[in-house]
């Protein structure tokens, strides 16, 4: 899938690869920071959840890949429009969210 490790160029302060390759996400840093920063070490799973949910929301909204606010219409992440590992944060929480 897109979670390969490869050279990644940075401009204007953001991490953003050039077209056609493969983006770099360190994951279980990423899991590991956020296990233990908002409740796992502690147990508590719920919290876990919320703070997974607020994250998706802060993420699709600075993504621009929100639904609309009249009626639900599912927004898929297409391949071509990736450009920074941001847009890789979401399926990840995503199943954060759901394991927790």
């Amino acid at each position: 899938f897109f979670f390969l490790r490869t050279r990644v160029c940075i401009m204007g302060g953001e991490t953003q690869s050039q077209p056609g390759e493969p983006l770099a996400l360190d994951l279980l840093r990423t899991v590991k920071l956020s296990h233990n920063q908002y409740g796992i070490r502690h147990g508590n799973y719920q919290h876990y959840r919320h703070y997974c949910t607020r994250k998706l929301f802060r993420l699709r909204r600075s993504l621009k890949v929100t639904n609309g606010t009249k009626r639900y219409s599912k927004n898929e992440i297409k391949p071509e429009s990736v450009d920074t590992e941001r847009y890789l944060l979401i399926p990840l929480y995503q199943a954060e969210r759901a394991w927790a």
